[in-house]
């Protein structure tokens, strides 16, 4: 499995470079652990969805990432907000 994220000028421009950074490894440790990704309906079944643990260090927070499309064993995500 392999992701790419949407609009990652956007999200270093108003989150900063460090929680891109952290976005970007938490989806890399998450897609390297699941062989299958399980798939969720967010906004009251408008949009298919991801959550993602953090990997910082004792964080319970978990990111929602929007499946934009997915070809072949490829997501295309976009950031949607943080749980936790």
């Amino acid at each position: 499995m392999r992701f790419t994220l949407r609009n990652q000028p956007k999200i270093i421009k108003s989150l900063g470079d460090d929680y891109r950074n952290l976005l970007l490894r938490s989806l890399e440790e998450y897609f390297k652990k699941n062989d299958t990704i399980e798939v969720y309906q967010i906004e009251g079944g408008k949009y298919n969805a991801i959550f993602v643990p953090s990997v910082a260090k004792n964080s319970e927070i978990d990111f929602q990432f929007v499946i934009i499309s997915k070809q072949y064993d490829v997501y295309n995500l976009a950031y949607f907000s943080s749980i936790g």
